[in-house]
């Protein structure tokens, strides 16, 4: 269902989500908590300002972030929304709808078209012009909020101990997918004893964490910091 449900442009409540992800958290523990985001990083206007809480929430948790964004996906129907003129596929109406539609009805109804008209209307043909400049304006603000949300996810990402990633394909998006759950199965917990002692941090103190391994060539994936909770 990748194909249709994973729509840019319509926005989404992607702040009241993680807010959400964090409550169920609580029933797990520290090392057992796994965030993945499937998203375009653009959510809609009234939950934006909430942004700012549901990020320091998340990192509050030390819960590991993964991203799997479809922002690149979209990109070409994006930019095809964006021309002028271009080529009519087919009317919005769902398939459904107009398969239920009488096969023999030909004339005009008072209400409408028969059947028969409204099934041609519905074929692919013939072009489009937009001339909407408003809609045009509303396009480019949300490519450029796609380009702020990649660099926010990214940065939440490294820093949570994850990855983004950016499949160019629906096909390389459900492979990504799997590549997220390969790289969860494959976690280590790692733990460490500070030379400062937590009880004497203070409340959602942030500490910086770095580990390196003494495999050369290895690769390491793992958080950047560690959030001290409540005592």
């Amino acid at each position: 269902m990748l194909d249709t449900k994973l729509l840019s442009g319509k926005g989404a409540a992607l702040s009241p989500a993680i807010a959400a992800a964090v409550d169920q958290f609580r029933t797990q523990p520290v090392g057992c908590r796994h965030l993945v985001l499937i998203t375009d990083g653009v959510e809609t206007a009234s939950t934006k300002p909430g942004r700012a809480e549901a990020i320091k929430r998340l990192m509050a948790s030390n819960a590991v972030v993964h991203v799997l964004s479809y922002a690149v996906v979209s990109q070409p129907s994006t930019k095809e929304a964006l021309r002028i003129a271009r080529n009519r596929n087919k009317s919005t109406t769902p398939d459904d709808v107009i398969n239920s539609l009488p096969q023999d009805d030909h004339g005009p109804k008072r209400l409408g078209l028969g059947s028969f008209y409204l099934r041609q209307l519905h074929k692919p043909g013939g072009k489009t012009f937009d001339l909407d400049p408003a809609r045009r304006r509303q396009i480019k603000q949300y490519e450029e909020e796609m380009i702020e949300g990649e660099f926010l996810l990214t940065s939440l990402a490294k820093e949570a101990g994850g990855n983004i990633w950016l499949p160019e394909t629906l096909d390389q998006m459900i492979a990504d997918g799997a590549r997220v759950a390969r790289l969860i199965d494959a976690e280590y917990l790692v733990t460490y004893r500070p030379s400062r002692a937590f009880a004497s941090a203070e409340k959602n103190e942030v500490r910086r964490v770095e580990i390196v391994s003494r495999r050369v060539g290895l690769n390491i994936v793992s958080r950047r910091s560690y959030v001290v909770g409540d005592h």
